[in-house]
């Protein structure tokens, strides 16, 4: 039984370990000026491809869910000039949010600590970002 429990934990760190290196890498592209020119979808997915899988190690249900909101925000909020419009918020500003909170919770949860409170920033976008996946689902005979 110990040796189970161990063998999860050490997955679920690998896991984080490998969610992390891409939010970095995530954070560092959309600080640089090159990311403006080039297609956002196409190059975050590229980053956060492998990571998106890792989540799934998650054994937390609310932390699987906040940290795969990040990443949407990321992937598809961030790179959108009408979300971002209304959210009054740049791409790197979006980017940060997300990086934010889906490495605090990513921490918390390696210390064994309490998921920390969502910042209202997050939230909305969070929910301007699913609001608008759901509209685009609907459009397209998704639903």
């Amino acid at each position: 039984m110990d040796n189970r429990k161990a063998r999860r934990r050490e997955e679920e760190r690998k896991a984080t370990d490998e969610i992390v290196r891409a939010l970095v890498q995530a954070r560092q592209t959309s600080r640089s000026s090159e990311t403006l020119d080039l297609d956002w979808a196409p190059r975050f997915l590229a980053i956060l491809g492998e990571a998106e899988g890792a989540v799934l190690v998650l054994r937390d249900a609310v932390l699987r869910k906040r940290v795969s909101s990040s990443m949407d925000l990321i992937l598809w909020g961030a790179g959108d000039d009408h979300f971002r419009s209304q959210m009054q918020m740049s791409a790197a500003e979006t980017v940060y949010e997300a990086y934010t909170d889906a490495v605090g919770c990513l921490g918390a949860n390696l210390r064994g600590e309490a998921l920390p409170k969502a910042r209202k920033t997050w939230s909305d976008a969070v929910t301007k970002q699913e609001w608008i996946a759901e509209q685009i689902r609907q459009a397209e005979g998704w639903e």
